[in-house]
């Protein structure tokens, strides 16, 4: 609460005791024993009483007695009355300094609980902070996840598409290889005919000849019989039937061993379409895995698409609480701003007081 002014009465306590103590009462004598008050205050209070008392220069000027001592009276009558309205304005400068402390006290407390108010909202917008911190590290790892399935379902786009283009390529190729197969089974089925009208024919020939080698050893018997001279050509002749059966015989070998090479060349043909059959199969089942892999990575995308879709509704969730709090933190902080005006206006009217 603010000290009142320093009047003449204190000023005359204060140098009477200093006279006492045997010390010259000069303004800053004064003013220490006062423990207050301003040297332009105590100056002309201390020069009052030192004319009252006679103990200063007294100097009328050549003014006449009577009328310095109604001046003397006038002053001190105006300096009663100001002192009483001193007196007047002090209690009520009291009276208004106290309902003031009261207010002040007031708005010590209203700004204490504003600034309890104020530092729950700041933790709480530090825990929203963490909160949204903790969402966008969520977030982060989410689109993390989804580019790397994204990634995932690229590559397994492009061993698709690869294992799609080795598939036709056997595909095309096994329709190749069936195409070369089927010619050469054509062209085996021609050559076998062919081989079959020439043995047909050969064996009818020697079928022919035979019989006519029959019939022809038939005569030479007979002729034998009647002619011992013919033993000789009829035995030349048999020679050259028996050439002739061999040379029957070593065909027929020769057919077999053809028709045997063409088993083998089907055999071969057909392990490789076998073997052509079972790596498309494979690819197939490749293919299959990977279009099953392609589709879980598709499922955890959409997946994973609507975890980030409820983590930005979550986010944006909490950026309207942190604006919310934000918002309010202002208002505080204007609050704040205004009670602090007001107390400094407060405290600026009680330094007036106190220097009046």
């Amino acid at each position: 609460m603010a000290r009142a002014g320093v009047g003449y009465i204190d000023v005359v306590k204060a140098a009477e005791s200093l006279r006492e103590r045997g010390d010259e009462p000069t303004v800053d004598r004064v003013r220490n024993e006062l423990g207050t008050g301003s040297k332009s205050t105590i100056a002309p209070l201390l020069k009052r009483w030192r004319q009252e008392t006679g103990k200063g220069i007294s100097d009328n000027h050549g003014l006449p007695v009577d009328l310095v001592d109604a001046v003397k009276a006038l002053h001190q009558r105006v300096h009663q009355e100001a002192e009483t309205k001193i007196q007047q304005i002090s209690e009520s400068c009291k009276a208004e300094t106290t309902a003031l402390g009261e207010e002040l006290a007031a708005v010590r407390a209203q700004l204490a609980s504003r600034n309890t108010e104020l530092e729950k909202l700041e933790q709480k917008l530090q825990e929203s902070s963490g909160h949204c911190q903790q969402l966008e590290e969520s977030l982060a790892e989410t689109q993390a996840a989804l580019a790397k399935s994204e990634f995932l379902r690229e590559q397994g786009d492009t061993r698709i598409a690869e294992l799609q283009g080795t598939i036709g390529d056997l595909k095309q190729e096994n329709r190749d290889v069936r195409q070369h197969f089927e010619h050469f089974q054509q062209q085996i089925a021609d050559d076998r005919q062919l081989e079959r009208d020439q043995f047909r024919l050969t064996s009818d020939q020697l079928r022919q000849q035979l019989a006519e080698a029959n019939e022809q050893l038939n005569t030479s018997v007979a002729k034998l019989e009647s002619s011992q001279a013919n033993a000789e050509a009829l035995r030349v002749h048999k020679l050259e039937l028996e050439s002739e059966r061999a040379q029957w015989m070593r065909r027929e070998s020769e057919f077999e061993a053809g028709q045997q090479r063409q088993a083998q060349a089907l055999d071969e043909l057909r392990s490789q379409l076998g073997n052509r059959s079972r790596e498309a199969e494979v690819l197939q089942g490749e293919l299959a895995s990977e279009r099953a892999r392609n589709e879980a990575y598709v499922k955890e995308i959409e997946l994973r698409g609507n975890v980030f879709d409820r983590y930005e509704q979550e986010m944006l969730a909490v950026k309207k609480q942190l604006a919310a709090v934000e918002a309010e933190n202002r208002q505080v902080l204007q609050d704040k701003a205004i009670l602090q005006g007001q107390f400094v206006q407060l405290q600026q009217s009680l330094a007036g007081a106190n220097v009046e």
